[in-house]
C-alpha cells in the first residue's frame, strides 16, 4: 500500500518534531543534577514537569507510526518477512552495535583521562570494571532494562516487535475489533507490571492495527473536536497524577487516554500546517531525525555536566533557562554534524544510521573501485 504524499509528509513532520520531544524529555530525566532541586517546588520546576510529561508523547508516537509502516509492507510470506527483518536488522540493530561500541570507547578514555574524569563520578560502573557480562548487557541492556546508549532500549524493543510480526498480524486477523480491545485490557494491566513492555506492545500493535483496519482513523477525523478537548482535560488530569507522588496511580490509569487524544490532536495539527503549505523547514531537517536520536543522549549528558559543574547556577530560573538551551544546543550541534557528515562523508553516514549494511557498502565500494 503506498501512503499519500500528505500521510507521508505528516510522518516525517511527526519524526522530526517527535525526535526534538525526546531530547528535551531526556534533559528532564537523565543524569539528575543535584542543583536541579533547586526547581523542585517552584513555578519553574512546575512548568518543566509539564512540558516533560507533554513529551512523553514521543515515543509511543513512534511505536505506533513503526508498527504502522511495517504493517503497510508486510506480507503474510516467508520470502517478505525474512526481507523485512533483514532490512530491520541493518536498520536498528547495526547502529546499536556501531554507536554503542564508540561510546563505550569514548567513556572509556574521557573515565581514564585525568582531565575529564571527574565529569564521570556518578553511581555507574567504569568501564574498566566492566566483565564480559557487562559488556553484553551495554548492547542488549537486560539487566537494568536499558543498554549502555540508554535511548537503544526503544531500537531493542522495537527490533523484538518486528522479529514477533507475524503473531500480532495472526491475531488481529482472527479478533479484529475485539481483539483490538483484549490489547488496551492487556497492556493496561501489565503497564502496573512493566511499563515499558506494555508500551511496547500496545502502541506498535496499535500501529499494525490501523493499517489493517483504518476505519478507526476515519472514525477519529470526524470527532478531533471533541478528542482535542478530551486531551485538553487528560492533559490536565494526568498532569495531577504525574506531580503528585501520591496520585501516581492516576497517571497510570489516564497515560493511555491521554497519549492517544494526544495523537489524534497532533494528527490533526500537522495536517492543517502541511495543508496551508506550512512546516516545508521542518520536513527539511526529517531526514537527519534518526541520526539526531542515535548520539542525542551522550551528547546531552556531557553538556549537561559540563554546563552544571562550569556554571554557578543557584537558582530555579537559571535551571528552567538551561532545560531549555541545553537540548537547543544538542540538536544544532547534532544536525550540523549530521550536514557535515551528509557533505563529506555520506557512505559512511548511510552505515552508522543503518540506511547500508556494512558488508553491502563496502561490496558496493568496491565494485565501484
Amino acid at each position: 500500500m503506498q501512503l499519500s504524499p500528505l500521510t507521508s509528509q505528516g510522518i516525517n513532520f511527526c519524526r522530526t518534531v517527535l525526535c526534538m520531544q525526546i531530547v528535551f524529555f531526556h534533559m528532564a530525566t537523565t543524569a539528575p543534577i543535584a542543583q536541579e532541586e533547586l526547581a523542585d517546588g517552584t513555578i519553574y520546576g512546575q512548568l518543566i514537569r509539564f512540558i516533560t510529561m507533554l513529551n512523553n508523547l514521543a515515543v509511543p508516537m513512534f511505536y505506533a507510526i513503526s508498527g504502522y509502516l511495517f504493517a503497510l509492507s508486510y506480507q503474510a510470506t516467508w520470502q517478505n518477512y525474512a526481507k523485512q527483518i533483514k532490512k530491520k536488522t541493518v536498520r536498528l540493530v547495526q547502529p546499536i552495535l556501531i554507536w554503542t561500541t564508540l561510546f563505550i570507547a569514548l567513556y572509556y578514555i574521557a573515565q581514564s583521562s585525568s582531565s575529564t574524569a571527574h565529569l564521570f563520578s556518578g553511581a555507574n560502573k567504569l568501564i574498566a570494571a566492566y566483565d564480559w557480562t557487562d559488556v553484553l548487557d551495554a548492547y542488549i541492556g537486560i539487566k537494568s532494562g536499558f543498554p549502555f546508549a540508554g535511548q537503544y532500549w526503544f531500537l531493542r524493543n522495537l527490533f523484538v516487535m518486528c522479529l514477533i510480526f507475524p503473531v500480532i498480524a495472526w491475531f488481529f486477523k482472527r479478533t479484529r475489533f475485539p481483539g483490538f480491545i483484549l490489547l488496551c485490557i492487556g497492556c493496561f494491566a501489565l503497564r502496573f507490571i512493566n511499563q515499558f513492555i506494555a508500551d511496547t506492545i500496545f502502541f506498535f500493535s496499535l500501529g499494525a492495527y490501523l493499517a489493517a483496519d483504518n476505519s478507526m482513523i476515519r472514525f477519529v477525523s470526524n470527532k478531533t473536536k471533541i478528542i482535542a478537548t478530551l486531551f485538553i482535560l487528560f492533559t490536565v488530569i494526568a498532569f495531577i497524577g504525574y506531580t503528585a507522588p501520591s496520585l501516581g496511580w492516576l497517571y497510570q490509569c489516564t497515560f493511555y487516554i491521554f497519549i492517544l487524544t494526544g495523537f489524534v490532536t497532533i494528527g490533526k495539527g500537522v495536517t492543517y500546517i502541511l495543508s496551508k503549505g506550512y512546516g516545508n523547514k521542518i520536513l527539511l531537517l526529517s531526514s537527519g531525525s534518526y541520526f539526531i536520536f542515535l548520539i542525542h543522549l551522550q551528547l546531552l549528558m556531557l553538556l549537561k555536566r559540563v554546563a552544571y559543574k562550569g556554571l554557578h547556577v543557584n537558582s530555579a530560573i537559571e535551571v528552567l533557562i538551561l532545560f531549555f538551551i541545553i537540548p537547543t544546543i544538542v540538536i544544532i550541534l547534532s544536525y550540523l554534524l549530521y550536514f557535515a557528515l551528509k557533505k563529506y562523508a555520506p557512505g559512511l553516514l548511510n552505515v552508522i544510521t543503518g540506511k547500508n549494511g556494512i558488508f553491502s557498502a563496502s561490496s558496493n565500494k568496491n565494485k565501484k573501485l
